[in-house]
């Protein structure tokens, strides 16, 4: 058998969100690489529910809080050369 797909692009290893799934209280942990960075979280409608700016900082770890429904969210960070990290997030009440 032979894969002859376009290999899917992870940043997993990248970014670190745990718990997941939570109640809404998260732990993200990435590499800011000195920049500044903002943290967005979008609803499947894609709407932002959450946003903030982060300091310039080496590896980062923010700890945030999520006041929303249950459901799958995205978590986006987008740094200062617009590199941009992303996983998805799940809040269980």
């Amino acid at each position: 058998m032979t894969d002859v797909g376009i290999s899917e692009l992870t940043t997993t290893n990248l970014l670190n969100l745990f718990p997941n799934p939570s109640n809404g209280n998260f732990t993200a942990e990435f590499d800011q690489r000195g920049m500044k960075a903002t943290m967005e979280v979008f609803n499947v409608t894609g709407q932002i529910v959450y946003a903030q700016q982060l300091p310039e900082n080496g590896i980062s770890k923010t700890d945030f809080s999520l006041d929303t429904d249950n459901g799958i969210y995205l978590l986006r960070i987008t740094l200062g050369d617009g590199t941009t990290f992303s996983q998805r997030m799940v809040i269980e009440q």
